[in-house]
């Protein structure tokens, strides 16, 4: 049994690895061999199956049969996708690609981000900086969709179309209303389903295993239960159980420092088999802009912050949550000089009639979407009362956003809304500030910020330390002095007022009014965009704590945004859905 479970264990390691490093793979077969008995295995973006196993002693036509259809498929029935293909190795080795989109051509130029593929089951997003035809940069973003989520464009034409509806009485209010919201998103250029042959749009089930029924398959453990050894062979001490989780689990490779996908496990009777069924998306942007995470010069990083809260606001007031605010979807555009968001994979409208799948980048969720509940509702039942408002003095919007009644003691279910986006980028700012470095004026203790980094930023959704902080952020002697000098103090007045609209939001708990404070957006940029904060940092052109992973030379490693600083074993990018992955029999 040992030794099939380590076959098990290299055969999901390669096929994991060739979707993982390979853009031109859509899914992948292979194949186990124990004693007689041979196994085909196949993986796409949505599902994990193994055939039933056949002797091929005694079953020679199976046998056959299968090593003829892998000899005289297609380079599409093989996994292949024929949009995208290998162009040429520029001068740094990396390859290049033919990318079509609505029967035009990009050619990649870099890849910006591919994190999300290392993942086997997922929207696997890759995002190249590419060319068109007549030379222009642009950006394509490639992933596998789910069928019930909205394409990235229809978001963006209903966020603008939501935006003039809800936020403006007047012709000239409506443009300025859609003037700053579309200034500030990046803008989508077109985009399409991936089709195979010309004809079908590519499919994880429909297409990839022609229509067969996955909601009929049987769930089965992939690896066995592990047994205890007999006592007078146990040892003494401390130890781990056993994970008897159904999560994709991976373990570190102690030879290459990659992924090794482990197990993907859990008891017939204790799992159902997702419907995560999914199909091929691209779509082409604009603007080719810089992350908050590359951009070096803090003055930049701060107007670029303050645009999309300014964005943020509108979008807001529309009824509108972004749900995954990081400093890889934030982006500093210096042609226009002014801060862009991106990615709205997991935006969506505020309906507070069900629960929200929890979503984001661990590095920068809200305390409250980290505990997956509401954390500033008053301890004692408070009488009704009108919402606050100690921000009046300054400009407020409409707030459409309908309050949740519940008629019983029942707690409401946690929604992700405006404040939590909001929180977020006070999150960013905070990772900016600690994991960067003004040469000028280096840290007088990196220890402490190393053990506040570790403390804060572990990527784990247990995280205890979060809440905490918010509520009194302190950052000791752990900074530099440009930074704790003018940052810090704006950072916590922007903490304050944050906190002070989380409890307003829900006074009336369980009624959870998001803003009860309509002056929070402008309230937090005043606190760290003034003119004097900016002369202070104006010069600042910051460092990374430590060179990173991907810029050592001969790393070889993918773009990851990962500092050699982060806390061991924590991911920076973590997968943003709580995937759950049995495998289907």
């Amino acid at each position: 049994m040992e030794d099939s479970e380590n076959d098990i264990i290299k055969l999901m390691w390669n096929m994991s690895r060739i979707l993982a490093l390979d853009p031109c793979r859509r899914f992948t077969l292979g194949f186990t061999i124990e004693d007689r008995w041979f196994r085909l295995w196949i993986l796409n973006r949505g599902t994990l199956l193994r055939a039933q196993a056949f002797d091929f002693i005694e079953d020679q036509r199976s046998l056959v049969t299968v090593l003829l259809s892998f000899a005289l498929s297609s380079a599409e029935n093989m996994g292949w996708d024929p949009t995208i293909t290998f162009s040429h190795r520029d001068s740094d080795n990396r390859r290049q690609y033919n990318i079509i989109v609505n029967e035009r051509v990009y050619k990649t130029v870099t890849a910006l981000s591919d994190y999300s593929a290392d993942n086997p089951l997922g929207r696997a997003t890759r995002v190249w900086k590419v060319q068109d035809a007549q030379g222009n940069t642009c950006v394509l973003k490639d992933l596998w969709l789910e069928h019930d989520r909205l394409e990235e464009h229809q978001i963006y034409e209903n966020i603008i179309q939501d935006v003039e509806n809800s936020n403006s009485a007047t012709p000239e209010s409506k443009a300025k209303a859609r003037k700053v919201v579309v200034d500030r998103l990046l803008t989508p250029l077109e985009h399409c389903r991936v089709k195979v042959s010309g004809i079908a749009d590519d499919d994880t089930n429909l297409v990839i295993l022609r229509g067969y029924d996955v909601n009929k398959a049987r769930t089965v453990a992939l690896m066995s239960t592990s047994q205890p050894n007999p006592r007078n062979k146990q040892s003494f001490g401390f130890s781990s159980p056993d994970d008897q989780g159904a999560e994709f689990i991976t373990q570190a490779s102690q030879d290459s420092g990659l992924q090794v996908p482990q197990r993907v496990a859990h008891n017939l009777q204790e799992t159902e088999i997702p419907n995560d069924q999914r199909y091929h998306y691209r779509i082409v942007f604009q603007e080719y802009a810089t992350t908050i995470y590359d951009e070096r010069n803090l003055a930049n990083i701060l107007k670029a912050i303050a645009d999309v809260l300014l964005a943020l606001r509108w979008i807001h007031s529309a009824g509108w949550v972004h749900r995954d605010i990081s400093d890889g979807n934030l982006y500093y555009y210096k042609e226009r000089n002014i801060g862009l968001i991106g990615d709205l994979e997991y935006a969506k409208k505020v309906d507070q009639s069900h629960r929200n799948v929890r979503a984001g980048t661990p590095h920068f969720m809200a305390s409250e979407a980290i505990s997956d509940a509401y954390l500033f509702f008053p301890i004692t039942p408070q009488p009704p009362r009108a919402p606050l408002d100690p921000l009046e003095e300054y400009e407020s919007i409409p707030v459409p956003v309908p309050a949740l009644k519940v008629d019983t003691p029942t707690p409401p279910p946690f929604n992700h809304n405006a404040l939590h986006d909001i929180e977020s980028v006070w999150w960013v700012l905070v990772y900016t500030i600690l994991f960067n470095e003004d040469p000028a004026g280096p840290s007088p203790n990196t220890s402490a910020r190393q053990h506040l980094m570790n403390e804060l930023f572990d990527g784990q959704l247990n995280n205890n330390s979060r809440l905490p902080f918010l509520r009194d952020p302190q950052f000791g002697t752990c900074l530099p002095s440009s930074f704790s000098s003018s940052l810090v103090p704006a950072l916590q007045q922007y903490a304050a007022h944050l906190t002070t609209a989380l409890s307003a939001a829900e006074m009336n708990y369980p009624i959870i009014q998001p803003l009860a404070m309509p002056g929070i957006h402008r309230a937090c940029t005043r606190d760290f965009y003034t003119e004097g904060i900016l002369e202070e940092i104006k010069n600042v052109e910051m460092t990374y704590v430590k060179i990173r992973a991907q810029d050592v030379p001969g790393s070889g490693q993918k773009r990851s945004g990962k500092h050699l600083d982060e806390p061991e074993g924590s991911q920076r990018k973590k997968s943003r859905r709580m995937l759950s992955v049995p495998m289907t029999d």
